[in-house]
């Protein structure tokens, strides 16, 4: 009779213990999400997956596409959308897409170098969406494109200048690299 109201202690004490470690570890995680204050000397880097800032009144005048609709990440960073992207197309402009997974370390330790890089460049012509692979944000359109790039991990890094491929890596671009091979493409 002793040991099981033993055995039921220790296990009350265990879950309450993992219990405790969970909301402290989810208060660390809450406290380091938030975005750092900007310096002057600093250029601001939006490192949240959930910003949903606002973009710069862009409008293509052909299609009539307002890339204000899309959640923005970072200066010409965006959320994939079939219909942003095929406006990018038809704009001819060269087109960054980051396969993301929100369970995967690669590519949380990917974005804040791709939300750099995006601050930094100074390209007109270029545009970056972020496509979900194999998580919980996943949609149709997000496995289409995922398709077309035959595109085999999340962590995948493609540009694309005239509707084909001209970059793609499975490795983690520094922000300087990620700037360095987007200009590449946009000289082809």
């Amino acid at each position: 009779m002793k040991i099981p109201i033993l055995i039921l202690i220790v296990a009350i004490l265990l879950v309450s213990g993992c219990t405790q470690n969970q909301q402290t570890t989810s208060a660390q995680k809450t406290s380091s999400a938030q975005t750092p204050e900007k310096s002057p000397s600093q250029t601001q880097i939006i490192s949240s997956p959930t910003t949903t800032e606002k973009a710069s009144p862009t409008t293509n005048t052909e299609n009539g596409f307002n890339y204000e609709s899309l959640p923005k990440y970072a200066s010409r960073y965006y959320r994939y959308s079939k219909e942003a992207y095929q406006s990018a197309l038809n704009e001819g402009k060269v087109i960054y897409l980051y396969f993301y997974a929100n369970w995967c370390p690669i590519c949380k330790e990917a974005r804040p170098k791709i939300l750099e890089a995006f601050n930094k460049m100074d390209f007109d012509d270029v545009i970056g969406f972020e496509v979900h692979y194999n998580d919980g944000e996943e949609k149709d359109f997000d496995r289409e494109i995922t398709r077309n790039y035959q595109v085999p991990y999340q962590h995948t890094t493609i540009i694309a200048k005239n509707g084909g491929q001209v970059f793609k890596s499975l490795e983690e671009l520094s922000a300087d690299k990620l700037i360095e091979e987007i200009g590449k493409a946009r000289g082809s």
